[in-house]
């Protein structure tokens, strides 16, 4: 079995009202049924959420070629059930550092695994008055303060974190095994620097990220020495700029494929109104993506990291 197979479950899953009713017992008590009226409905909004959602097609979509291999199915669905346990596990980890960081309440959790490869899902308020974002959409710097202090929060709180809290989120069952033999001097945590460099590519306009980059990375670092209240800080603002303009040749390239995408669904998504403001958005940071890609490339080759012997 496998989760593209639609099913008789709610909304064509493996998870159905008996899973759910189990679940909310768990979570509040046995007085706590669900209705004659229960319902459900899809609350995907923009293609994102409701792409997950299985849906059967009338249309010809011609030859699907390597998309359509046992091999393709096979390795998505084991991406997407990483996604949801990394979430889950997330959640929980954020509850036990006491963090307060803006998250939904969760009630109820389940992940995916060997003994229950179907049925993963979330119990969690819902909050229906956000506004998601598209890359179409261009936000201007200053509405990037607030993601980038949750994400200041977010580093924190990892800092925190033990081995073994750290290796819920490798995806490596070598680095599980082992963890109690690595110190945390021996661990390497990562760099902000990733995130920045697609929050940045996908929300701002080229113009507007060329102008602060700069400025923005220094208010998250302001943000992250606030957050950790006089420790020791893991890096410089200089190594966290250095290490943007490292990876953006390969993030934000990423980007561009995003982007090519993107522009075969302005025309065809009946959702966007305003298909010739949505093409020079994606126009705009593309051009400014592929300019920029040459020319950090060019400066890091020009300026190579000097790594200590």
């Amino acid at each position: 079995m496998s989760l593209f197979v639609p099913t008789d479950g709610i909304l064509n899953t493996y998870v159905t009202w008996d899973d759910l009713q189990e679940s909310v017992f768990e979570a509040f008590g046995k007085d706590a049924k669900l209705g004659p009226k229960k319902a459900v409905k899809d609350a995907g909004k923009k293609n994102i959420c409701s792409l997950l959602t299985l849906a059967e097609s009338k249309a010809d979509m011609g030859d699907l070629g390597a998309f359509a291999s046992e091999e393709f199915v096979n390795s998505m669905e084991g991406y997407l059930k990483t996604i949801h346990n990394t979430e889950v596990r997330l959640y929980k980890v954020l509850k036990q550092h006491g963090t307060d960081i803006p998250l939904p309440k969760v009630y109820f959790s389940q992940e995916f695994t060997e003994e229950n490869p179907l049925k993963g899902y979330i119990i969690m308020d819902y909050i229906n008055d956000g506004e998601t974002f598209h890359i179409i959409d261009n936000l201007t710097p200053e509405l990037l303060l607030e993601p980038l202090k949750a994400l200041a929060k977010l580093e924190a709180v990892s800092l925190k974190f033990n081995v073994e809290e750290h290796a819920l989120f490798a995806n490596n069952p070598t680095i599980a095994a082992f963890s109690q033999f690595f110190s945390k001097e021996m661990a390497h945590y990562g760099s902000p620097s990733t995130d920045m460099v697609r929050l940045l590519c996908s929300s701002l306009s080229g113009k507007d990220r060329r102008e602060n980059w700069e400025s923005l990375l220094e208010k998250f670092y302001s943000f992250l020495q606030k957050e950790i209240d006089g420790e020791e800080m893991p890096y410089t603002i200089d190594m966290l700029k250095r290490d943007y303009r490292s990876y953006f040749p390969l993030g934000a390239i990423m980007h561009v494929m995003v982007i090519g995408m993107m522009f075969q669904r302005v025309n065809t998504d009946a959702d966007i109104v305003d298909k010739a403001k949505a093409m020079g958005v994606l126009t705009e940071k593309l051009g400014a993506i592929l300019e920029d890609v040459c020319e950090v490339h060019k400066y890091n080759k020009e300026n190579p990291i000097q790594l200590p012997n």
